[in-house]
């Protein structure tokens, strides 16, 4: 056999058995749907209860006054089920002792990709100057991972002397599990065992001088973010389950 003859005889082995692969994977995807063992497509769970129905008084002794965001900024978030509160703590003086909450619920999206202060805080102007995950952290009755962001503030706002930095915690709910990056909430939304999705985004945000010693800090906005969760899992997220139940158990 010619050294040519050779080379195209493996040429066509190798395409043989990359055929046979493919066809072979291709084939056990369709199995896997068929027996609803690969759900790509997740389907909606509704929400229990409408975020701005939230009871507030579970955040005590923080006081909270709702908001609305303009319609423009509505469509920009890709959700209308949505809460935003400016939070005052009469027990707290300072700069400290205002923030906003922010609640925000998806499910039933094709584009499946949670929005994040990281990002969304940049493209507006405020530099990040850094972050760190709060790993382990007991929220909501679970250990969760919260992500805290600092951000200078904007050209506009250090010319009109606000030099203030925004202090960011947030983390997202998928499916019962509290994440706080996109890789850990991309991973966790493509559980195949799952038929159906949601993922919920709880978002606190300080505007203050630059914090020598941010443990306090810290700790004030982990007990509200488990104030607040403890609340969604009660009242508004679909129970545990429902992600492998569907509507009628989340209805139940």
């Amino acid at each position: 056999m010619t050294v040519s003859k050779a080379r195209s005889q493996a040429t066509r082995i190798r395409f043989v058995l990359a055929f046979i692969v493919l066809g072979g994977g291709a084939a056990g995807l369709q199995i896997a749907k068929a027996r609803g063992l690969l759900q790509l497509i997740k389907k909606p769970l509704p929400i229990r209860k409408p975020l701005p129905d939230m009871d507030v008084r579970v955040i005590a002794p923080w006081q909270a006054s709702g908001i609305r965001m303009r319609p423009e900024f509505e469509e920009e978030l890709g959700t209308k089920e949505y809460a935003l509160w400016n939070l005052k703590n009469p027990t707290v003086s300072g700069d400290t002792s205002v923030c906003t909450l922010f609640l925000s619920y998806y499910t039933g999206v094709q584009d499946q990709i949670p929005h994040v202060p990281e990002e969304c805080m940049t493209v507006h102007g405020s530099p990040m100057e850094r972050f760190t995950t709060m790993e382990d952290v007991e929220i909501g009755g679970q250990k969760a991972s919260v992500r805290k962001l600092i951000f200078l503030p904007t050209p506009n706002e250090m010319q009109s002397g606000d030099a203030g930095r925004k202090y960011v915690y947030y983390l997202i709910g998928v499916n019962g599990e509290l994440l706080a990056s996109r890789d850990a909430v991309r991973i966790r939304m493509s559980d195949f065992r799952d038929s159906h999705l949601y993922y919920s985004k709880v978002e606190l945000a300080f505007k203050t001088d630059e914090v020598a010693d941010e443990g306090p800090l810290d700790r004030m906005a982990v007990d509200l973010l488990n104030k607040t969760v403890t609340e969604l899992f009660k009242a508004h997220w679909p129970p545990k389950g429902a992600e492998r139940g569907g509507g009628e158990v989340a209805g139940g």
